[in-house]
């Protein structure tokens, strides 16, 4: 058994199993491409291990919190951080009650990826699955980046631990992931907290944008 999945309840830890085992058919579309009413399906499968043992939605949100603490990059504060993405990711994401925001789309992005990284210790689980992982990272290079509530720096580090992921991706090597994603969940939180208002991709990314790419 992994050591993530330790303390988790039976049914929890089958479910993991079950799920890495899985081809997954409704996982293989690319998430921004996905029905409003499949995004919102997709996106329940990400928290089945909090939803197994929560008895309301305010366990549901805790129990993702702590399933995201899996990634904690020993910031401080790390445990707020992953709290209050939980808390916007079932607010964007999983009872949107129509299309995904964009906002809602970078949380479920980000998810997504730390989920597969909790489930199989990469994001690489099969060829398929990288492939679609992959357009993942494209999709948050295209965003987080550029984004103008991040400093240069920031956005040189964000670009680089994108990379990384890209990199995971593409080749079948073991790469320790937990910190990167730890970043990127704070990084979406900060890009989700500075544009509180849900509106769609397109709009999110012309409103947010530095004038170019880190250089």
């Amino acid at each position: 058994m992994s050591h993530e999945l330790a303390g988790l309840p039976p049914r929890a830890i089958i479910a993991a199993q079950q799920d890495a085992a899985s081809d997954e058919p409704h996982a293989e579309q690319p998430t921004v491409r996905l029905a409003p009413e499949r995004q919102r399906r997709w996106a329940d499968q990400l928290v089945t291990l909090s939803m197994e043992n929560a008895n309301k939605p305010g366990d549901v949100v805790e129990q993702h919190a702590k399933l995201l603490m899996y990634h904690d990059p020993g910031e401080p504060g790390s445990a707020n951080v992953a709290l209050r993405f939980a808390q916007l990711y079932d607010d964007l994401v999983r009872r949107a009650s129509g299309p995904i925001s964009g906002q809602g789309q970078v949380l479920q992005v980000i998810a997504v990826l730390a989920d597969e990284d909790r489930l199989s210790g990469t994001v690489l689980g099969s060829h398929d699955r990288a492939r679609l992982h992959a357009d993942k990272v494209v999709f948050l290079k295209s965003v987080l980046p550029h984004a103008a509530v991040f400093d240069l720096p920031t956005r040189r580090r964000i670009h680089a631990d994108l990379d990384v992921l890209m990199r995971v991706t593409l080749f079948p090597v073991l790469y320790p992931l937990r910190a990167v994603l730890g970043r990127l969940i704070a990084d979406g939180l900060t890009f989700v907290d500075a544009h509180p208002s849900p509106v769609s991709l397109a709009e999110l990314r012309r409103d947010s944008s530095t004038s170019g790419p880190p250089s």
